[in-house]
């Protein structure tokens, strides 16, 4: 798959952007990176009591 542009000997070159098979790829990369936000969003942070007694053996 290309991307949106390719260098070739130092030089960039524009790559055709109406190809359907890399806005296809593009579309389905974004959707992924959206997808694992959205799931790293709802991870949330519990808080635990902990016995007093445990307080003694940790300092």
């Amino acid at each position: 798959m290309s991307t949106p542009q390719q260098t070739r000997t130092g030089v960039t070159v524009d790559v055709d952007r109406s190809d359907a098979a890399y806005r296809g790829w593009l579309k389905e990369a974004v959707r992924r990176v959206q997808a694992d936000a959205n799931r790293s969003a709802d991870t949330h942070l519990l808080q635990f009591p902990l016995p007093e007694r445990w307080a003694s053996t940790c300092t």
